[in-house]
């Protein structure tokens, strides 16, 4: 049962959501107290006279639709080009949604603490730079959709020159035109942080993840509700209640169903969040969701004068367990009941009973279609009509429906009819993605008579490959066995079990060096398509004096499958490397079952050392320096249509420090297995990143 609200009391009237009474009986009382305490927060300055500035107000009050775009998603960036493609993505997104208001371009999580980078780095790194930022921001504006960005306050590191974060993100949002900040981990901005934005314009805004806070109140004008528990009678948030040109933003990540967010938005005029692709896990809304937001966004964005400047009153109706739930917005005459069908089934025949007011039309701007009206009694008039299972209905009343109304009814019916109504089926509480990760190709060499110089044979092998993984929100390899979504292991150590074989396999003793990989550019001329950050630790295109035989760093996956083939060779696979890594009797270290500082690489050295620096810590074959120095690339390289990944193997030198949101770091087992999210070369080298190659064996 739902816990009543009452101005008198401090505990509820600070909760960001507030629960709705069960029944009817209840809902007038609950409603008294609601305006009471909305009037004393307001006469207490926590309302009613916001902060913001009515430019930023003027689009984000009624940005209805915010999606969510990772920067390395495949549908924003053609990968092999470096090409953006805006259009495509939103083609898209018009035929799956009917369209975003807004977008926020999620940077560099999961990714960082991958190496020094700071979050303002990989903006620097995409394809064309900041001017390649710039143009698409550009791009989604000439489609009517603004632009936000996300702001990490515990990703460490500022560029050159730049005093805190908000200088750096003021630059940034001036520079490429963009329209505001997503606040990560945040319930409101600094004042530091809203100074400097308003500095660039009045037009910026802010989106918080956390509720806004209620003391100050007014510093962004929208902010999340997310995994909300709901009450049987839909519930309402208490910011919007505060002030309706704070738009709240109903969301539920990872599920492939949220209707009641959906019947939670429309209720009470709030907005919702698409996104699908969460941190690089493919977690896509079904079909059903995706109908009702196609036909829910027009209709918020057609009456958003009522949901802003009308009258509010929630839970108007029978009401009941289970059942059909209505609220009032009247503006300039006009009455908009937003209704949500939580009975269990399709509801048909009288499917409401609202004020009868005389000559007057009853449409509903959902389906686009209008309700045959039956008998009146006791001013109440019966509408015959239809609402769908867990949908929502928009009952307008208007005198004439004039040609304007009916255009978009005609629209709304259109929609409706080519629409999905039936529930998403899916077992357990989270439903794991069904894109298929596919693994590219690895292409035999030219099998080798015998082990070449420098190179070790891995004893042959089959069986169940395990590797450990520390379950982070881009989730792992999908399709293995035990293979667990990302809210049931989330921050866990987990097991990634597969069936594998080695055999007749031999790979390098050490890592390549940066002498290896001068003499490779020397003799082959190679030149990578994108420099950017290529060999960005060597000097005038020679590595720093005293570190030729340290591991060459700042290559991406294109540049090592380039000094492969030069050498007849490939990078190896994961259960390769992982076999070749192992200790005696098979010890997850390759010395043993314990880890040893003195027989590696630490963090502690903050860069690369000699690939043969530590003879103590080769593993069962003899391989050199597998853990501690610089992450390896393996030949793992996978999709699924959105994200683009390889697995790293080994750890680094380098282990950043300040949060657990951060990238794995340190040295680690050989069992150990990360995630590394590919976008371009530019954006994918780093300086904790080095490889070395395997060949194929005859026999």
């Amino acid at each position: 049962m739902a816990t009543a609200f009452t101005a008198t009391d401090p505990a509820a009237s600070k909760k960001a959501f507030i629960p709705a009474p069960e029944h009817a009986a209840d809902w007038p009382a609950w409603r008294e107290s609601l305006v009471a305490w909305r009037e004393a927060e307001i006469a207490a300055g926590r309302g009613g006279t916001p902060l913001y500035d009515r430019a930023a107000q003027a689009w984000a009050s009624r940005a209805y639709l915010q999606g969510w775009v990772m920067l390395w998603d495949e549908d924003l960036i053609d990968q092999a080009t470096g090409t953006w493609t805006v259009d495509r993505l939103l083609d898209r997104v018009e035929r799956d949604f009917g369209g975003w208001d807004v977008v926020v371009l999620w940077n560099n999580y999961p990714l960082s603490g991958l190496d020094r980078r700071n979050q303002f780095d990989y903006f620097d790194d995409l394809p064309g730079g900041r001017a390649g930022l710039q143009a698409a921001v550009a791009a989604f504006h000439r489609r009517g959709v603004r632009v936000m960005v996300d702001h990490k306050p515990w990703v460490p590191g500022l560029p050159p020159g730049v005093g805190d974060d908000a200088e750096g993100f003021a630059r940034l949002i001036a520079e490429c035109g963009i329209d505001g900040l997503y606040l990560d981990c945040s319930a409101g901005p600094s004042d530091r942080l809203r100074t400097a934005l308003a500095a660039v314009g009045p037009d910026k805004a802010f989106c918080s993840e956390a509720p806004a806070k209620p003391d100050p109140f007014g510093h962004e004008v929208q902010s999340w509700q997310q995994f909300t528990d709901d009450s049987a009678a839909p519930g309402i948030c208490r910011n919007r209640w505060l002030d309706r040109h704070h738009l709240v933003y109903e969301t539920r990540r990872y599920f492939p169903d949220p209707i009641k967010e959906i019947q939670r938005a429309w209720m009470g005029g709030h907005g919702f969040v698409v996104w699908e692709n969460v941190f690089g896990y493919w977690a896509p809304l079904c079909e059903r969701t995706r109908t009702w937001l196609r036909l829910f966004a027009p209709a918020a964005r057609r009456f958003s004068d009522h949901f802003i400047h009308g009258t509010w009153e929630p839970h108007v109706g029978s009401g009941g367990p289970n059942a059909v739930y209505a609220s009032r917005f009247t503006h300039a005459g006009t009455s908009l009941w937003t209704v949500a069908n939580r009975r269990g089934h399709a509801i048909e025949k009288v499917v409401l009973r609202l004020p009868h007011l005389p000559d007057h039309r009853y449409v509903d701007v959902i389906s686009g279609r209008e309700f045959v009206l039956g008998e009146v009694k006791d001013g109440l008039v019966a509408l015959h009509g239809m609402i769908e299972r867990d949908g929502i209905a928009g009952v307008l009343a208007v005198p004439v429906i004039d040609a304007d109304l009916e255009a978009f009814l005609a629209a709304q019916r259109a929609r409706a009819a080519v629409g999905t109504y039936l529930p998403h089926v899916w077992s357990g509480e989270h439903c794991r993605t069904p894109a298929p990760h596919t693994l590219r190709p690895v292409t035999a060499t030219r099998r080798q008579a015998s082990v070449p110089a420098g190179m070790l044979r891995i004893p042959d092998w089959s069986g169940e490959l395990v590797s450990r993984y520390r379950m982070r929100e881009c989730g792992h390899v999908a399709g293995t066995l035990g293979e667990c979504h990302v809210y049931d292991g989330m921050e866990s150590v987990l097991s990634d079990r597969r069936p594998a074989v080695v055999q007749a396999v031999a790979i390098d003793e050490v890592p390549v060096t940066n002498a290896e990989f001068l003499r490779f550019l020397t003799v082959t001329g190679y030149r990578p398509t994108v420099t950017h950050r290529f060999l960005d630790h060597w000097r005038e295109g020679r590595p720093a004096p005293g570190t030729e035989d340290h591991p060459v760093v700042y290559v991406s996956l294109a540049d090592a499958r380039a000094y492969a083939a030069w050498c007849g060779k490939r990078l190896p696979r994961e259960e390769e490397w992982q076999r070749a890594a192992l200790g005696p009797a098979g010890a997850c270290w390759p010395w043993g079952d314990q880890d040893d500082p003195a027989r590696r690489t630490g963090a502690e050295t903050g860069a690369t050392t000699a690939v043969r620096a530590h003879p103590d810590g080769r593993s069962a074959i003899g391989a050199w320096d597998l853990c501690g120095n610089a992450w390896e690339l393996t030949e793992s390289e996978r999709s699924d249509g959105h994200t683009r990944y390889v697995l790293l193997k080994g750890g680094s030198h380098y282990q950043g420090q300040g949060s657990f949101w951060l990238f794995d770091g340190g040295a680690r087992a050989s069992d150990w297995v990360v995630k590394q999210i590919l976008l371009w070369d530019g954006w994918d080298r780093c300086a904790t990143i080095g490889f070395r190659c395997a060949v194929d064996l005859a026999g």
